[in-house]
């Protein structure tokens, strides 16, 4: 997605309380993404197809709704960075914060049960193993930032 809507960029920046309905958004997604990977994994019926149609507008939507926040974000950083720059102040270094990467850490999981029901084997186990090999990773990170004082 290369153009957002610059309203809601506005919303997303300006009052970042208003994201409470996107965050009702992805509830839903999520919530059918878990019903519609129960069907899969019983059978490639009707329902099945129905199901995996389902998740498909789940995982845009989700896709769409981290879009718009990630542009929020931007813009309200480089606001941010401009309004430190002008007043002469350097700003810190930005590592992920532990909201993000718990955030990622869901996606990881998401990506992983999504690769357990990739029909080819030898590219189920690939993408398994990758999706295991970056969630490891930011599980990891997760416990270093939890051991840090």
């Amino acid at each position: 997605m290369s153009e957002f809507d610059p309203k809601i960029i506005t919303t997303l920046r300006d009052y970042p309380a208003q994201a409470g309905w996107l965050s009702g958004d992805l509830d839903r997604s999520r919530k059918a993404m878990r019903q519609a990977l129960a069907v899969l994994k019983r059978g490639r019926s009707y329902e099945a197809r129905q199901a995996a149609q389902e998740l498909t507008l789940a995982v845009e939507s989700i896709d769409c709704s981290f879009a718009y926040i990630e542009a929020a974000n931007k813009a309200r950083r480089a606001e941010v960075d401009a309004e430190l720059e002008a007043a002469g102040v350097k700003r810190p270094s930005t590592a992920p914060s532990l909201d993000d990467l718990r955030r990622a850490l869901d996606h990881a999981e998401t990506e992983l049960a999504c690769a357990d029901m990739i029909d080819n084997q030898a590219r189920r186990v690939a993408e398994t193993d990758r999706c295991r090999r970056r969630r490891d990773d930011i599980k990891a990170q997760i416990a270093r930032i939890e051991e840090s004082p």
